[in-house]
């Protein structure tokens, strides 16, 4: 894997989480909202490396806030630990350009 797919696919890990991430809290917010549809993220594994994030709508009534929960807890886990990939490959990559000097 090169350092330029690393960062690739740990941008597109971020953003995936971050979707999530929103939907949950959308889904939260919007609890006692008369006719709010509750928003599921699906996450799919991309052939090239990376993921994909889709926002489907459940129907009214569907959501559970014990779910959205656990899932920000969840989210923001993931999201940390991508963000740490990402800070190793920019640590590589300032080592490399230093050896190269």
């Amino acid at each position: 894997m090169s350092l330029a797919s690393l960062f690739s696919i740990s941008t597109q890990g971020m953003q995936a989480q971050s979707t999530r991430l929103s939907a949950q809290a959308n889904n939260i917010a919007n609890l006692q909202s008369t006719g709010y549809r509750p928003q599921s993220v699906l996450l799919s594994a991309q052939a090239e490396g990376g993921v994909e994030a889709r926002v489907t709508e459940k129907e009214p009534g569907e959501g559970n806030v014990q779910d959205d929960v656990l899932g920000i807890i969840e989210s923001a886990a993931s999201f940390a630990l991508t963000a740490d990939v990402f800070a190793t490959g920019a640590d590589l990559w300032n080592m490399l350009a230093t050896v190269k000097r």
